[in-house]
């Protein structure tokens, strides 16, 4: 017969969550660090290949630009280009020569600028002996500056070597440069064995060139040293980004282990304590089913096994107990299950508060960096860029505004919505309610009216919960009304209470979709093209239920829906006075 195991050994043990946990979440850190890691390689590739891209470009445009002054000796031409050029950041030093290698000008930026004070420093950056003299390549050489003189090295200083210091200690990450020389040559052809041939063609065609070979002459060399610091930059700032998705992926997919972790093992401990209890003769307990996989069909087999045990016992019970136990049997059933409904429900609750909680956080850090790279802080962007990230911020702007009222959803359900009573003056929440939708829809023409008094009675409720029920229902009125529609908002008053109503000349609401439109998530087919979540109108009938009102809904399809808010009038806003019918009502009509 084989021993229990030992205190000991049970303790040391690794459960299965754990085992889950561990080995799940090893494999999410080394596949998002290794997708990283290759992701900033090939990025470290491009930077180089794109400055080095650059500087190919500038030499060749600055060769051809100065073909002539380099040909007639002009040092200030040259030299005024030369300044031009170095107004570009990433741009060290350029030199230019004459077919003789005479220097024809040269200059430097930062630690550069002390080298070229005459000649011998300019002679320090010669042409590569590799290059043909009247070859049309350039030729790209990794150059160091070490301690203000020059060093031609085989290959530069790798971006990626570099990553750790750059991270640590930008300051003091070694610079690394590429000289890239272009020989200068004659635009026309040569022809070597006749000079007088060469003469004639500049003036006019000759047949007798045909069937010669022509060649160029080189008129002299420009070269041109660009810094790697502003790639360095730009990479500094690529692997902030890489590394900040890298640790948001790993926390996701941790998080998503240990949640799967959990679905898998709850199961099991499930079946555990029920059939720990199933062994001290409980045969009223049940494993919850968590899933369709092969745990919930044990967990299902398990329980038919113990209904089965159990209904055995029942049915022996029963020839003993009378009526009136039966009743009590099973109204305490329905007394569990009712309790475990309200479980549900406020987990339900619970998640849906939770994740948008921490859906605001990325969502917020998402919309700084948006706007850093709006403004400039990471670099200039293009026109067509800065489009793009339009676009983002404002689905970005929706998804937060969508968050929120998920948010506020879910704790007014829950009862943890703060509230805070007091007399409020309807007529002027009302209207600075209004003010807002005044300026953001100019566009569609709307016809806006307004009929509130301004001798309403106040209610007993909170201002800001307030503006928040009539901002949603007239965003809706100005969402769903056709440009050139007509929206209405009144306001009357009665010995009961205050009763808002906001009109609408949109599609209207179908008759069989009126007891839903309250819902959460639910949206009318009509209105299926206008963008939202389905939420607006859920907040509405939590908030006015929290105030003791109550809102209702008529609507036509094709002209239009009416929606009513009805308010309990305070004590406090009586005052001794009589019905507000007989007040004298002040009335503005506005036109947007």
């Amino acid at each position: 017969m084989t021993s229990p195991p030992t205190a000991a050994f049970t303790t040391a043990r690794l459960t299965l969550w754990s085992k889950l946990v561990l080995f799940t979440t090893v494999i999410v850190v080394f596949t998002c660090s290794v997708q990283g890691w290759f992701f900033i390689k090939e990025q470290a590739g491009i930077v180089t290949d794109g400055l080095i891209d650059n500087g190919v470009y500038l030499t060749r445009h600055l060769a051809a630009g100065n073909r002539y002054s380099i040909l007639v000796g002009d040092s200030a031409q040259i030299r005024e280009q030369i300044t031009g050029l170095l107004t570009i950041p990433h741009v060290a030093y350029v030199v230019v020569r004459g077919s003789d290698d005479r220097l024809l000008g040269a200059a430097g930026n930062g630690d550069w600028r002390g080298l070229f004070v005459d000649q011998s420093g300019a002679d320090l950056l010669s042409m590569p002996s590799i290059l043909p003299p009247v070859s049309g390549d350039p030729a790209v050489r990794p150059v160091l500056l070490d301690q203000g003189v020059p060093r031609f090295v085989e290959s530069p200083p790798s971006l990626l070597s570099r990553i750790p210091r750059l991270l640590l200690y930008p300051q003091g990450v070694e610079v690394g440069y590429f000289d890239i020389a272009l020989p200068v040559l004659s635009p026309f052809a040569v022809y070597d064995d006749d000079p007088a041939l060469n003469l004639t063609l500049r003036e006019t065609p000759d047949r007798s060139a045909e069937g010669r070979i022509p060649s160029k002459t080189r008129l002299g060399t420009v070269q041109i040293g660009l810094s790697d610091t502003h790639a360095l930059t730009l990479l500094r700032a690529l692997v902030v980004q890489v590394l900040m998705l890298t640790g948001l992926a790993i926390a996701l997919g941790t998080i998503g282990v240990i949640y799967l972790a959990r679905r898998i093992t709850a199961p099991i401990k499930s079946l555990t304590a029920a059939a720990s209890r199933l062994e001290a003769r409980d045969y009223s307990v049940r494993a919850m089913p968590a899933s369709s996989d092969e745990i919930g069909d044990l967990t299902r087999t398990f329980n038919n096994m113990v209904a089965s045990i159990e209904q055995r016992e029942e049915d022996l019970r029963e020839l003993n107990q009378t009526l009136e136990a039966r009743v009590q049997g099973r109204t305490a059933e329905l007394e569990q299950a009712n309790c475990r409904l309200q479980e549900v429900n406020h987990l339900k609750t619970s998640l849906v508060s939770s994740a948008s909680h921490e859906l605001r956080t990325p969502i917020t850090a998402i919309a700084v960096h948006l706007s850093n790279m709006l403004d400039g802080i990471g670099g200039s962007i293009t026109p067509h860029q800065g489009e793009t990230l339009q676009i983002i911020q404002e689905n970005t702007e929706r998804l937060r505004r969508m968050v929120d009222d998920l948010l506020d959803l879910s704790r007014l359900q829950g009862r943890r919505a703060p509230f805070n009573p007091a007399p409020v003056q309807l007529d002027r929440i009302i209207h600075d309610t209004l003010f807002a939708f005044l300026q953001d829809r100019t566009q569609k023409q709307l016809s806006l009216h307004v009929d509130v008094s301004q001798s309403l009675d106040s209610v007993w409720g909170d201002g800001d919960r307030l503006r928040q029920v009539f901002a949603n229902l007239i965003h809706n009125a100005v969402k769903f009304s056709p440009p050139g529609g007509d929206i209405r908002v009144t306001a009357e008053g009665s010995d009961e209470g205050i009763t808002v109503c906001v009109a609408d000349s949109g599609c209207g609401i179908p008759s069989e979709e009126m007891d839903r439109i309250f819902l959460p998530f639910y949206r009318c087919a009509n209105g299926a093209r206008a963008r939202g979540a389905g939420l607006g109108l859920s907040i509405v009938k939590e908030l006015v239920d929290l105030h003791g009102g109550s809102v209702r809904v008529e609507s036509t399809v094709g002209r239009g829906s009416r929606f009513f808010v009805d308010l309990p009038i305070t004590a406090q806003g009586l005052n001794g006075t009589g019905p507000l019918t007989s007040r004298t009502a002040s009335h503005q009509s506005l036109s947007v």
